[in-house]
């Protein structure tokens, strides 16, 4: 009787994890069944509609640029821009010293001497757009509705708030010969042009070098092209390059390193005989807003390049010429 129940008792477990396992199995037929079709009906929509990948790549280009180009019209709302250090970003502080007119907090953000933006308390600016966009770099557009600035006329203005302090407004980019020439012996060799006999002995060193970099600046020169150019228009005479820059296969190249930057203009060029009369107009800010001095330059063009024969100050201001190094 035991013997009949036990056997009883095991043929119901097998037939109970038969038909458990047969069922796992058709389940899993099914899920690899319907896997396939999902799967053919993506690659069918993929071949019926190609632009869907784009479209899917549009969206993630959206979301990871959404948060560039965003403006504002009031600078209460600048947290919005989302920047890293908020209301205490530079490009802020900037912007605000400027539209309430706090000419001395300006003055100190920019580094500039006490004084120099005096002018910008005649201004009234109208509306105005802050805007982030790539790589965080911030605009800011403002209309002008008064002013007794000549270099601020009523319309509008776009400024970029630099990381250095001060706005930038336009930047010089010289195109011709005479353009470049101007901007390299501006900020290679000085505002003033000073013959070679007349600088002193402590910084000679620093004007040939000065001298070599302005002549190998346009490509690798020869000894004898250097001193060449060095006689004819810097009248130093025998001029030697050894150890002021590089020297590979016979030419001389200029070394890499940082540079100045001066803010100008260049007002008018007036040619007089084989003399060319440059006035340039410097300015005391890198927007060029606040007028610094007003030179005139004597140039005479000597093989393709420009020889400074003198420079003369015909306006004294009361700022200084804005330049910085890096």
């Amino acid at each position: 009787m035991k013997r009949r129940i036990i056997t009883t008792l095991f043929l119901v477990i097998c037939v109970l994890l038969t038909t458990f396992f047969s069922c796992i199995k058709e389940d899993r037929q099914e899920n690899s069944s319907s896997e396939e079709s999902s799967s053919n009906n993506s690659e069918q929509t993929s071949s019926e509609d190609p632009s869907s990948s784009e479209e899917i790549s549009d969206e993630i280009s959206n979301e990871e640029t959404s948060n560039d180009n965003l403006s504002i019209t009031d600078i209460k709302d600048f947290d919005k821009l989302g920047l890293y250090y908020g209301k205490e970003d530079l490009s802020y502080l900037l912007i605000k010293a400027f539209l309430d007119k706090d000419t001395t907090e300006l003055e100190k953000l920019c580094d500039l001497e006490k004084g120099v933006f005096d002018a910008y308390k005649s201004l009234e600016i109208g509306e105005y757009t802050i805007t982030k966009g790539e790589y965080e770099i911030i605009t800011f557009k403002f209309e002008i509705i008064s002013s007794g600035l000549d270099t601020m006329p009523v319309g509008e203005y776009t400024f970029i708030p630099q990381i250095t302090g001060g706005f930038t407004a336009n930047v010089n980019i010289p195109e011709t010969p005479i353009e470049k020439d101007i901007s390299r012996y501006i900020n290679m060799l000085g505002i003033d042009v000073i013959n070679y006999d007349e600088v002193n002995d402590q910084y000679k060193n620093q004007y040939l070098i000065s001298v070599y970099e302005y002549l190998v600046i346009n490509g690798p020169l020869t000894l004898e092209q250097i001193q060449n150019y060095a006689l004819k228009l810097f009248g130093i005479k025998d001029f030697q390059p050894d150890g002021l820059g590089d020297y590979i296969d016979g030419l001389y190249y200029i070394l890499g390193h940082g540079g100045s930057y001066t803010f100008y203009d260049i007002v008018s060029e007036i040619k007089e005989n084989e003399m060319t009369k440059v006035t340039v107009q410097y300015y005391a800010d890198s927007a060029k807003t606040i007028k610094s001095h007003t030179y005139i330059y004597e140039l005479k063009e000597i093989e393709g390049r420009w020889a400074f024969l003198s420079s003369t100050k015909t306006i004294e201001a009361p700022y200084k010429i804005m330049r910085y190094s890096n």
